[in-house]
């Protein structure tokens, strides 16, 4: 990653008098946004593709759960919108929580989870385990114990 100079406008009054303050810091602009951490796309992806759904030998990067268009940053949070194999997919709670799993641990970042809306028959509940703490810490700790998770995610 590149370092970059940027400059950050503090304040401009009507008389056009600006506050200017120059820093560096590594980083890249994405949609008009500016992400110090220089997370990128490319690197989420990376992480993913260590994530496995539990029924094929396959990443949900290979099996297109997620691409490039499902990942989105929040200021220092990314935001994952997956599509499960199937609208009954049995394993759709598994995946999400494995795909927030990896990437809180590899990157260190808040990582917020949903399904795409209109993909899966249980969508509302899912959502619900992902965004819920104590119900995600559960759901990992289920995974931890079948032994899924050490299966499925290479972190």
């Amino acid at each position: 990653m590149d370092v970059v100079s940027k400059t950050y406008c503090e304040g401009v009054d009507s008389g056009f008098n600006t506050y200017i303050s120059s820093v560096e810091d590594t980083g890249s602009w994405s949609f008009g946004k500016w992400r110090p951490s220089g997370l990128e796309k490319s690197i989420v992806i990376d992480v993913l593709r260590k994530v496995h759904d539990p029924e094929y030998p396959m990443s949900v990067v290979d099996l297109k759960i997620v691409n490039e268009e499902d990942i989105s940053f929040d200021g220092e949070k990314i935001k994952i919108h997956f599509t499960p194999t199937s609208p009954f997919c049995p394993m759709g709670g598994m995946i999400g929580a494995m795909i927030k799993y990896a990437l809180e641990k590899r990157t260190g970042k808040t990582v917020e989870v949903s399904l795409k809306p209109g993909t899966h028959a249980q969508e509302k509940m899912l959502n619900e385990i992902f965004s819920d703490k104590k119900q995600y810490d559960d759901a990992i700790e289920r995974l931890r114990r079948a032994g899924i998770l050490e299966r499925c995610v290479t972190v």
